[in-house]
């Protein structure tokens, strides 16, 4: 019986079920009696994101994720969801990415000045820290610019981190979250009275993006409420999913000693030892290749649910309406049928010719369909140019024991990954 709220033991059931029983498995939820299905065949997937997307729509979420980010647009649905959609989407297409690359390239610069006396010192770091403190400013940036400081001081360092478990400390505990929650909206709403005051900064970012959205019929603007959400929404998204893809990553190039010499050299070529700039990222393929087969072999969201608001048909199955559909990417991803040597680290996989010989939804780190991450390129460009910026600067090697997942609504572990950290040295 699977546990909605996803204790850490739930992925390794999922594997032994679909083992046992294949790409098209009914489950059991706890605490429910509507049907549930397991889906692990691209073809199924794709019927249920993209050709019924219309009688689909999000399942179960977490009840902290429910109450913090209230009707934004990772935990609502229907009318009200499309037009957040609508809205939001122009903040994230390609012609956007420019400002954010160049804030991605602020943001890389300044962790690597940040981690120089560590590696004069060939300090032992936490890995995970490090990558969630580097996401936590980045999103922060690319949200509140100019604000982001204010915002930083106001939430504890695994404040977000919270955001994706479920409250099961004591009440005390619990309270407290509540107190922190409410503090930080208030917050955000006297923010965006004082934006709304304020005269345009050089400086852009997606929180004047919000306030200059309107509706494309009525021309109204977002409510200062909807923008809270949504920027709670966004920063949620963003902050834990940046960070676990790249410690992911950076643990599975530390076991790759030729693919970090490939990656160096790659970065040397199309950077001459300078930080990668947004301009160069089509010429760091071999290092964007890295960063999807991280993702592949550690999707950060290894588990999406959806729930059918009508009967539809699912390849030979007819499913009634009010079923759970749990798409597990960590099993997706590992797929034998579509994915050869599915735990080796392989960045081949994603060459164009690879690509394209591949069914698309065999591969969801972002998701897929209507309700995909409205943030994917920004986070491919951002982990992309983290890699050539970083690998140009610094040697690192693991130091301690393995790693031990705990996937509960994001695939990470809480346990420390020791690395040691040195400067690299040209040969």
């Amino acid at each position: 019986m699977l546990d909605p709220r996803l204790p850490g033991d739930s992925l390794a059931l999922l594997q032994d079920v679909w083992r046992e029983h294949g790409d098209y498995v009914q489950l059991e939820l706890q605490g429910s009696d509507n049907p549930a299905y397991l889906l692990s065949d691209p073809v199924l997937i794709e019927q249920t994101l993209a050709q019924h997307h219309d009688s689909i729509t999000r399942g179960f979420a977490g009840d902290r994720l429910a109450l913090m980010l209230g009707q934004g647009l990772l935990v609502n649905d229907g009318e009200l969801w499309k037009t957040q959609r609508q809205l939001m989407h122009p903040l994230f297409h390609r012609g956007s990415l420019g400002w954010l690359g160049a804030t991605a390239e602020r943001s890389n610069s300044a962790l690597v000045e940040r981690l120089q006396s560590s590696a004069d010192r060939g300090a032992v770091l936490d890995l995970n820290r490090v990558m969630l403190d580097f996401s936590l400013g980045f999103n922060l940036d690319i949200l509140f610019g100019p604000d982001a400081a204010r915002l930083k001081a106001l939430v504890e360092d695994d404040f977000f981190e919270k955001l994706t478990e479920e409250p099961a400390g004591t009440t005390r505990e619990n309270l407290l979250f509540l107190r922190d929650t409410e503090r930080l909206r208030r917050h955000l709403t006297e923010l965006i009275a004082e934006r709304h005051r304020r005269s345009a900064t050089d400086q852009p970012d997606l929180l004047d993006g919000l306030i200059g959205a309107r509706d494309r019929r009525s021309g109204a603007p977002m409510a200062a409420a909807q923008i809270v959400d949504e920027l709670l929404s966004l920063l949620t998204a963003g902050h834990v999913t940046i960070a676990s893809g790249l410690s992911s990553l950076w643990r599975s190039l530390m076991q790759q000693p030729l693919t970090m010499s490939r990656l160096r050299a790659e970065a040397a070529t199309v950077c001459g030892g300078a930080p990668a700039r947004a301009a160069a990222y089509t010429e760091l393929s071999f290092t964007r290749r890295c960063v999807q087969e991280a993702l592949r072999l550690t999707p950060p969201i290894w588990i999406m649910t959806r729930r059918t608001t009508a009967p539809i048909r699912l390849g030979a199955c007819e499913v009634p309406a009010e079923t759970q559909l749990v798409i597990a990417p960590a099993l997706v991803h590992h797929h034998p049928a579509h994915w050869t040597d599915a735990e080796a680290f392989l960045p081949e996989r994603f060459t164009p010719e690879a690509t394209r010989a591949r069914n698309r939804y065999a591969y969801l780190p972002f998701s897929a369909g209507p309700r995909s991450c409205l943030g994917d390129q920004l986070s491919l460009l951002q982990n992309t140019l983290h890699v050539a910026t970083v690998i140009q600067t610094f040697d690192l090697t693991a130091d301690g024991d393995g790693f031990v997942s705990e996937p509960g609504f994001v695939y990470r572990s809480k346990a420390p990954f020791s690395i040691r950290l040195t400067r690299h040295e040209p040969s």
